[in-house]
């Protein structure tokens, strides 16, 4: 029989990444005087299983930075620049002027020609433009309300 000691028995020194073995200051050292395990551990005579509590690891204080005026937030660069956002909200206004102008154009485009009249199908256009117009109007609302800012919180709520 050898008398090497098993491989899962916990080593009674410390070793940090760069096996620094017992050094004041190393992050495994314990404050206890170097010595890993509590009473009953596996060298003391005791078993790993009866011994019932891990080791209570040591505490570590992280130095936080100090605090910053407007909580250290960046407002991003293109934000900034006046012509960039008077560019951007003709835009979104353009947008939501065209989104419901689009199906209006095609219906007036509709009815001032001869043609339709002839086929009898006005009603069918006209049904349409009733559907698609208010459904137009709503993605400009909301379109423009998400550029401007206007929506909150309570708008998502469920």
């Amino acid at each position: 029989m050898s008398t090497s000691t098993p491989k899962n028995v916990p080593s009674t020194t410390p070793t940090g990444p760069k096996g620094n073995a017992g050094k004041a200051g190393s992050a495994k050292t314990p404050k206890n005087g170097g010595a890993t395990e509590a009473a009953g551990s596996v060298e003391a005579g005791g078993s790993a299983a009866t011994s019932g509590a891990a080791p209570t690891p040591e505490r570590v204080y992280v130095k936080l930075p100090a605090p910053v005026a407007g909580g250290g937030v960046r407002v991003r660069r293109e934000t900034q620049n006046a012509l960039f956002q008077w560019v951007s909200t003709l835009f979104a206004a353009a947008l939501c002027v065209s989104v419901p102008a689009a199906p209006a154009l095609i219906m007036f485009l509709l009815l001032i020609q001869g043609d339709t009249a002839k086929h009898g199908l006005v009603w069918l256009w006209i049904a349409m433009f009733v559907i698609v117009e208010p459904m137009a109007l709503l993605v400009a609302w909301g379109v423009w309300r998400e550029f401007s800012g206007w929506t909150s919180a309570r708008d998502y709520a469920r």
